[in-house]
């Protein structure tokens, strides 16, 4: 059976604890973090598969129609899925 390697729009949820003198303060100080992740106390969570992104179903109609066949209903795009791919059997 074919294998597929599918990428997913995903949301996360990333806490960051900041020190400044405000919340602007923090808000800058964040915008200009060079690098999220860097701090120990830094924690990211799993949201939702973001849906308002997809795959356009117009650069990708056969793939469209193959998948309101199969009952799933699909308009402009995809939702939540960027891209997909079959992998090569070796």
């Amino acid at each position: 059976m074919p294998k597929f390697v599918i990428e997913q729009y995903e949301l996360h949820l990333s806490v960051h604890e900041i020190e400044a003198d405000s919340c602007a303060a923090a808000i800058k100080r964040l915008l200009e973090k060079p690098a999220l992740g860097d701090n120990g106390d830094d924690v990211s969570r799993f949201l939702e598969v973001a849906e308002q992104y997809g795959l356009s179903t117009a650069d990708n109609q056969e793939l469209a129609e193959q998948l309101r066949q199969l009952g799933i209903p699909v308009q402009d795009i995809v939702p939540g899925i960027r891209q997909i791919h079959r992998l090569r059997e070796e």
